[in-house]
Protein backbone atom coordinates (compact mmCIF):
# COMPACT_ATOMS: atom_id res chain seq x y z
CA UNK A 1 0.00 0.00 0.00
CA UNK A 2 1.27 3.56 -0.79
CA UNK A 3 1.61 6.15 1.65
CA UNK A 4 0.56 9.48 1.05
CA UNK A 5 2.57 12.35 1.86
CA UNK A 6 0.93 16.59 2.21
CA UNK A 7 2.64 18.39 -1.08
CA UNK A 8 5.14 20.69 0.05
CA UNK A 9 4.77 24.62 -1.86
CA UNK A 10 8.24 25.63 -2.85
CA UNK A 11 8.43 29.68 -2.72
CA UNK A 12 10.35 30.73 -5.72
CA UNK A 13 13.58 32.10 -3.03
CA UNK A 14 14.04 28.32 -2.66
CA UNK A 15 13.90 28.58 1.39
CA UNK A 16 14.09 24.96 3.07
CA UNK A 17 11.27 24.19 4.87
CA UNK A 18 12.64 25.04 8.10
CA UNK A 19 12.79 29.06 6.61
CA UNK A 20 9.54 28.91 4.92
CA UNK A 21 7.77 28.03 8.60
CA UNK A 22 9.76 31.08 10.22
CA UNK A 23 8.84 33.32 7.75
CA UNK A 24 5.00 32.50 7.69
CA UNK A 25 5.36 32.81 11.84
CA UNK A 26 6.48 36.02 11.37
CA UNK A 27 4.05 37.61 9.19
CA UNK A 28 1.15 36.17 10.64
CA UNK A 29 2.83 37.82 13.88
CA UNK A 30 2.42 40.76 12.25
CA UNK A 31 -0.53 41.00 10.53
CA UNK A 32 -2.11 39.89 14.06
CA UNK A 33 -0.21 40.67 17.20
CA UNK A 34 2.30 42.90 15.72
CA UNK A 35 3.46 46.28 15.39
CA UNK A 36 0.25 48.58 15.26
CA UNK A 37 1.03 50.20 11.59
CA UNK A 38 0.06 46.55 10.29
CA UNK A 39 -2.70 46.34 12.44
CA UNK A 40 -3.49 49.83 11.03
CA UNK A 41 -3.61 48.59 7.45
CA UNK A 42 -6.45 45.83 8.34
CA UNK A 43 -8.35 48.62 9.52
CA UNK A 44 -9.93 52.29 8.22
CA UNK A 45 -11.55 54.56 9.79
CA UNK A 46 -15.34 55.68 8.40
CA UNK A 47 -14.77 58.75 6.11
CA UNK A 48 -11.03 57.47 5.14
CA UNK A 49 -9.76 60.78 6.74
CA UNK A 50 -8.07 59.52 10.12
CA UNK A 51 -4.58 58.64 10.07
CA UNK A 52 -4.01 55.65 11.99
CA UNK A 53 -0.70 55.23 11.78
CA UNK A 54 -0.11 58.88 13.48
CA UNK A 55 0.04 59.26 17.44
CA UNK A 56 2.49 55.98 17.37
CA UNK A 57 -0.09 54.50 16.10
CA UNK A 58 -2.40 54.48 18.86
CA UNK A 59 -5.89 55.79 20.37
CA UNK A 60 -5.61 58.27 22.10
CA UNK A 61 -8.35 57.75 24.28
CA UNK A 62 -7.60 54.35 25.16
CA UNK A 63 -3.80 54.45 25.00
CA UNK A 64 -3.72 51.48 23.32
CA UNK A 65 -3.46 50.58 19.26
CA UNK A 66 -6.44 50.92 16.57
CA UNK A 67 -9.11 48.32 17.66
CA UNK A 68 -12.65 47.54 15.54
CA UNK A 69 -15.27 49.41 17.06
CA UNK A 70 -12.91 51.97 18.60
CA UNK A 71 -14.95 55.76 18.19
CA UNK A 72 -13.38 59.01 17.32
CA UNK A 73 -14.81 62.33 16.44
CA UNK A 74 -13.82 65.65 13.88
CA UNK A 75 -13.77 69.23 14.01
CA UNK A 76 -13.82 71.82 11.56
CA UNK A 77 -14.43 75.80 11.14
CA UNK A 78 -16.42 76.55 8.47
CA UNK A 79 -14.73 78.28 5.42
CA UNK A 80 -17.67 80.52 5.12
CA UNK A 81 -19.86 82.68 7.59
CA UNK A 82 -23.27 83.24 8.29
CA UNK A 83 -24.87 85.93 10.81
CA UNK A 84 -26.32 84.66 14.48
CA UNK A 85 -29.65 86.39 14.13
CA UNK A 86 -31.43 83.27 14.92
CA UNK A 87 -32.95 81.73 18.23
CA UNK A 88 -32.82 78.38 17.11
CA UNK A 89 -29.90 76.06 17.38
CA UNK A 90 -31.41 74.22 14.61
CA UNK A 91 -30.90 76.59 11.99
CA UNK A 92 -27.06 76.75 12.83
CA UNK A 93 -26.89 72.64 12.61
CA UNK A 94 -28.57 72.99 9.05
CA UNK A 95 -25.73 75.67 8.20
CA UNK A 96 -22.88 73.67 9.31
CA UNK A 97 -24.27 70.89 7.82
CA UNK A 98 -25.03 72.22 4.29
CA UNK A 99 -21.47 73.64 4.76
CA UNK A 100 -20.10 69.81 5.14
CA UNK A 101 -22.57 69.20 2.23
CA UNK A 102 -20.92 71.28 -0.12
CA UNK A 103 -17.07 70.66 0.91
CA UNK A 104 -15.17 69.65 -2.38
CA UNK A 105 -11.99 68.94 -1.07
CA UNK A 106 -13.79 66.06 0.71
CA UNK A 107 -16.94 65.17 -0.70
CA UNK A 108 -17.72 62.07 1.80
CA UNK A 109 -18.43 64.48 4.86
CA UNK A 110 -22.28 64.63 3.84
CA UNK A 111 -22.49 61.02 4.26
CA UNK A 112 -22.47 61.88 8.15
CA UNK A 113 -23.90 64.57 10.62
CA UNK A 114 -21.99 67.55 11.68
CA UNK A 115 -23.97 69.60 14.41
CA UNK A 116 -22.60 73.27 15.72
CA UNK A 117 -20.73 74.14 18.53
CA UNK A 118 -23.18 76.78 19.67
CA UNK A 119 -25.54 77.57 22.34
CA UNK A 120 -28.86 79.68 22.52
CA UNK A 121 -31.26 80.49 25.45
CA UNK A 122 -33.94 79.20 23.05
CA UNK A 123 -35.08 76.28 24.97
CA UNK A 124 -31.50 75.96 27.24
CA UNK A 125 -29.83 74.98 23.91
CA UNK A 126 -26.23 75.06 24.65
CA UNK A 127 -23.31 73.32 22.81
CA UNK A 128 -22.44 70.21 24.61
CA UNK A 129 -26.04 68.76 24.89
CA UNK A 130 -26.51 69.91 20.98
CA UNK A 131 -23.11 67.98 20.34
CA UNK A 132 -23.56 65.62 22.67
CA UNK A 133 -20.42 65.94 24.64
CA UNK A 134 -21.44 66.43 28.14
CA UNK A 135 -19.25 64.12 30.35
CA UNK A 136 -21.50 63.68 32.97
CA UNK A 137 -24.04 62.53 30.42
CA UNK A 138 -22.31 61.03 27.64
CA UNK A 139 -19.59 59.67 29.19
CA UNK A 140 -16.05 59.78 28.64
CA UNK A 141 -16.24 60.19 25.12
CA UNK A 142 -13.83 59.70 22.27
CA UNK A 143 -10.73 61.92 20.64
CA UNK A 144 -11.22 64.91 18.77
CA UNK A 145 -9.00 65.59 15.52
CA UNK A 146 -8.98 68.05 12.94
CA UNK A 147 -9.29 66.76 9.40
CA UNK A 148 -5.90 66.78 8.05
CA UNK A 149 -6.44 62.93 9.85
CA UNK A 150 -3.70 63.39 12.27
CA UNK A 151 -4.33 66.46 14.66
CA UNK A 152 -5.99 65.70 17.58
CA UNK A 153 -7.38 68.76 19.51
CA UNK A 154 -9.31 66.88 22.35
CA UNK A 155 -8.63 63.21 23.83
CA UNK A 156 -11.98 63.42 24.93
CA UNK A 157 -15.30 65.52 26.06
CA UNK A 158 -13.45 66.64 29.43
CA UNK A 159 -10.59 67.63 27.30
CA UNK A 160 -12.75 69.41 24.98
CA UNK A 161 -14.65 71.49 27.80
CA UNK A 162 -11.44 72.38 29.49
CA UNK A 163 -8.91 75.27 29.66
CA UNK A 164 -5.95 75.11 27.56
CA UNK A 165 -5.75 73.70 24.10
CA UNK A 166 -2.57 72.29 22.27
CA UNK A 167 -3.50 72.69 18.84
CA UNK A 168 -6.01 74.83 16.95
CA UNK A 169 -9.20 74.17 15.14
CA UNK A 170 -8.56 76.50 11.86
CA UNK A 171 -9.02 74.20 9.25
CA UNK A 172 -12.03 73.91 7.35
CA UNK A 173 -14.18 71.81 5.07
CA UNK A 174 -11.68 72.60 2.33
CA UNK A 175 -8.66 71.80 4.06
CA UNK A 176 -7.52 75.58 4.00
CA UNK A 177 -6.71 77.63 6.85
CA UNK A 178 -8.68 79.86 8.30
CA UNK A 179 -8.34 82.59 11.39
CA UNK A 180 -9.73 84.78 13.33
CA UNK A 181 -13.10 85.08 15.22
CA UNK A 182 -15.84 81.92 15.35
CA UNK A 183 -19.47 82.72 16.32
CA UNK A 184 -20.36 80.38 19.46
CA UNK A 185 -22.44 82.14 22.22
CA UNK A 186 -21.13 79.73 24.59
CA UNK A 187 -18.91 79.31 27.88
CA UNK A 188 -15.80 77.77 28.20
CA UNK A 189 -17.53 74.81 29.75
CA UNK A 190 -19.86 74.54 26.64
CA UNK A 191 -22.86 75.52 28.24
CA UNK A 192 -25.10 78.91 26.96
CA UNK A 193 -23.66 82.50 28.31
CA UNK A 194 -27.32 83.78 28.91
CA UNK A 195 -25.98 87.43 27.79
CA UNK A 196 -24.26 86.78 24.95
CA UNK A 197 -25.59 83.58 23.31
CA UNK A 198 -26.43 82.98 19.30
CA UNK A 199 -29.47 85.37 18.22
CA UNK A 200 -28.93 87.99 21.15
CA UNK A 201 -30.17 91.21 19.90
CA UNK A 202 -28.47 93.56 21.52
CA UNK A 203 -25.52 93.42 23.56
CA UNK A 204 -23.45 91.11 20.98
CA UNK A 205 -23.25 87.25 20.28
CA UNK A 206 -19.62 85.82 22.21
CA UNK A 207 -17.21 84.02 19.78
CA UNK A 208 -13.95 82.64 20.26
CA UNK A 209 -10.55 83.25 18.52
CA UNK A 210 -9.99 79.78 16.32
CA UNK A 211 -6.29 80.39 16.29
CA UNK A 212 -5.75 80.31 20.34
CA UNK A 213 -4.98 77.87 22.53
CA UNK A 214 -4.97 79.91 26.15
CA UNK A 215 -7.82 79.41 28.57
CA UNK A 216 -10.95 79.04 26.24
CA UNK A 217 -10.44 81.85 23.86
CA UNK A 218 -10.98 79.27 20.96
CA UNK A 219 -14.59 79.28 22.22
CA UNK A 220 -15.49 82.15 24.29
CA UNK A 221 -12.76 85.61 24.28
CA UNK A 222 -15.17 88.75 22.82
CA UNK A 223 -18.30 89.47 20.92
CA UNK A 224 -19.75 91.01 18.05
CA UNK A 225 -23.09 92.23 16.83
CA UNK A 226 -25.58 89.15 15.72
CA UNK A 227 -25.46 90.47 12.30
CA UNK A 228 -22.15 89.76 11.55
CA UNK A 229 -20.77 87.32 9.13
CA UNK A 230 -18.84 85.17 11.02
CA UNK A 231 -17.54 80.70 10.37
CA UNK A 232 -18.89 78.21 13.30
CA UNK A 233 -17.49 75.02 14.57
CA UNK A 234 -18.74 71.86 13.32
CA UNK A 235 -18.67 68.47 14.96
CA UNK A 236 -19.12 65.04 13.50
CA UNK A 237 -21.30 62.27 14.71
CA UNK A 238 -19.23 59.48 16.56
CA UNK A 239 -17.34 57.66 13.77
CA UNK A 240 -16.37 54.24 13.77
CA UNK A 241 -12.98 52.06 13.16
CA UNK A 242 -14.06 49.10 10.88
CA UNK A 243 -12.08 46.28 8.53
CA UNK A 244 -11.76 47.06 5.21
CA UNK A 245 -15.31 46.29 3.47
CA UNK A 246 -16.66 46.02 6.99
CA UNK A 247 -19.92 47.17 7.87
CA UNK A 248 -20.39 50.91 9.38
CA UNK A 249 -22.32 51.47 12.54
CA UNK A 250 -23.56 55.48 13.16
CA UNK A 251 -23.15 55.49 16.96
CA UNK A 252 -25.12 59.37 17.11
Amino acid sequence: MSQWQAPYLQCSCHFNKVNDVKYLLILLLMLTTGLPSARAQQLRGQLKILDMTANGGLNPTTGAPWARGDTYRFIFVTSIGTNAVSTVLSDYNDFVQSVANGSSALPQLKTVTWKVLGSTTNLNEDARTNSSTNPGVDGTGESIFLLDGATRFAANYSALWSAGKTNTVTISEELNEITGPVFTGTSGTGVVDSSQPLGNASGGVLHGECTRTDGVAWIRIYNSSSTSILPFYALSEPLVITPPGGTLVTLY
